[in-house]
């Protein structure tokens, strides 16, 4: 089946067209919107419903079906989007004050005030993150899969960074590989 382009809608996901090996789709979140790593101060006039990428991982190329805990973790996701947001949040902000000090030694006072300033709550990250895919990765605990977050980020425009969330717990803070790679990795 390799370079097949199905495309279907299999609820409750939007459509999504396979490619090996995974299942890709676009997705708006309501709850990230406001993190857009300052796009609408930067171009006030383009149309900024941020979408991102929606990806449904499959170990196995030749099975297209999705696993049982791929639909419980997407609809959990859907139902629970605040509060996993803030459970991010809330796990970005000690990764973020672990890596200023690092950042700081390569960069002057005006460049870190840019791309890694002081913050001081969840907010202040709006203009420095912007949410680009969601990852339904293939491994499970208690039935429900593991989700990735990738984000873009100011301070690591080549990393960027990344969440592997299972329900509502962050079980892995760091650069985007972190959101599709076992958290044994």
């Amino acid at each position: 089946m390799s370079g097949n382009r199905d495309t279907s809608v299999r609820p409750p996901f939007p459509p999504l067209t396979w490619r090996e090996p995974n299942w890709e789709g676009e997705i708006v979140l309501p709850e990230w919107q406001e993190y857009d790593e300052g796009e609408r101060k930067e171009f006030p006039w383009k149309d900024r419903t941020l979408k991102c990428d929606l990806l449904v991982s499959r170990d196995d190329c030749e099975d297209q079906e999705m696993d049982a805990c791929q639909v419980n973790a997407w609809q959990f996701l859907l139902s629970n989007g605040e509060a996993i947001r803030k459970a991010v949040l809330e796990a970005l902000l000690p990764y973020y004050e672990k890596l200023r000090p690092r950042w700081a030694e390569f960069y002057d006072e005006e460049v870190m005030s840019d791309i890694m300033p002081v913050i001081s709550g969840p907010d202040d990250f709006r203009p420095l993150i912007l949410l680009t895919s969601i990852t339904l990765n293939p491994w499970e605990r208690d039935g429900m899969a593991y989700v990735g977050f990738c984000f873009r980020c100011k301070w690591d425009i080549e990393h960027g960074l990344g969440f592997l969330v299972h329900g509502i717990t962050v079980a892995k803070t760091g650069g985007a590989e972190v959101s599709f790679l076992p958290a044994d990795h």
